[in-house]
């Protein structure tokens, strides 16, 4: 029996078609799989999220990192400032333009160059190293250009600072007074080739303004030197009465020991004692 023709041909296109169905929903099965595999939406945004955060934080280190060398510089800008040769700025700025906290690293490692006297602007401030080095303080007492610092390192022309000081006791740039408890007036120092090395440490350096000026202290320890010398020279006599009287061996040693003391006191110690506080103290 023979199949007919339509009968076939219905039945092969029936197969196709349910193929064709099969490999459809086969592929929309794997595309539905591909899907689940594939992460959601909200990973990349996530990942976006975590990226600028990173950014941010780098960014905040950064700024932090800056501010901290900014601290840092501030600190130490107003020290270590003025090592670098000044130049000619304007008058608003002549408190920074005149402050020397370090004079012995400034003037003796990198003098500045065209350095006006901050008071009149007009006196040119040299430090003397060939041409007036030999020079008596007598000479150096006459010479406009000579420059001196304040305890608070600020600088200008001595004969400026000095006509200033004779009607003000301060500082003319920062007003620091410039009196001690004594009452008495912190002289400037000269700043020369025979005088830089016994400058003291400004104050902001960690330098000392102590209580007495030095010809207070001077007269303080010369009354302790004579003080002495009464007690020893008391000692020295009443010994030597006892060994008169009594000629004992005990006697004799005493003597000879209150001798050795009066011996002892020294007039120079005072001087001594004055010159090394001049090195560290204003």
């Amino acid at each position: 029996m023979s199949i007919p023709i339509l009968g076939l041909s219905s039945t092969r296109l029936w197969i196709t078609s349910r193929r064709i169905r099969l490999r459809e929903a086969e592929d929309a099965q794997q595309n539905e799989q591909e899907k689940q595999q594939t992460p959601p939406i909200r990973v990349p945004s996530s990942r976006r999220w975590i990226t600028s955060r990173r950014i941010r934080h780098r960014e905040a280190q950064k700024l932090e990192q800056e501010e901290q060398q900014m601290s840092r510089l501030r600190t130490l800008l107003p020290r270590f400032g003025n090592w670098f040769k000044p130049t000619r700025v304007p008058v608003v700025e002549d408190t920074f333009r005149s402050f020397f906290p370090c004079p012995k690293v400034t003037f003796l490692l990198d003098p500045p160059d065209d350095l006006i006297c901050s008071i009149c602007q007009e006196t040119e401030l040299v430090f003397p190293k060939d041409r007036y080095t030999y020079m008596t303080d007598l000479d150096y007492d006459s010479l406009d250009c000579i420059p001196v610092i304040t305890p608070c390192g600020h600088v200008a022309g001595q004969t400026c600072m000095n006509t200033w000081l004779k009607s003000n006791r301060t500082c003319p740039f920062c007003r620091e007074p410039l009196t001690y408890e004594c009452g008495h007036f912190i002289e400037p120092k000269r700043i020369t080739p025979a005088e830089i090395n016994l400058i003291p440490s400004t104050i902001p350096c960690g330098g000392v303004i102590p209580k007495d000026c030095e010809s207070c202290i001077h007269e303080k320890l010369l009354q302790a030197v004579q003080d002495r010398y009464q007690a020893t020279g008391h000692r020295l006599i009443d010994a030597t009465a006892r060994f008169q009287e009594t000629s004992g061996f005990e006697e004799m040693i005493a003597m000879d020991e209150a001798w050795k003391d009066f011996e002892s006191v020294q007039i120079d110690e005072s001087h001594i004692r004055v010159e090394a506080w001049r090195l560290y103290e204003w």
